[in-house]
């Protein structure tokens, strides 16, 4: 149980660090490709959201 926290702390300190880099510069490559890469998970995101709820929307009799 308690590895288990302490895997996604971890987790969730990598995604921090990913998110906001100590030193991020405002422009450059990494700069646009930190925006790239936060556009298609935003994107890839909403899509599976969308998808969940076009499934869901009209369940089946049972």
């Amino acid at each position: 149980m308690i590895r288990k926290r302490v895997a996604v702390h971890q987790f969730r300190g990598i995604l921090w660090g990913i998110a906001f880099p100590v030193g991020m510069e405002n422009s450059g490559s990494e700069s646009s490709m930190h925006v790239l890469v936060w556009g298609i998970l935003l994107l890839g995101g909403i899509g599976v959201f969308i998808v969940w709820g076009l499934m869901n929307a009209y369940p089946t009799l049972a």
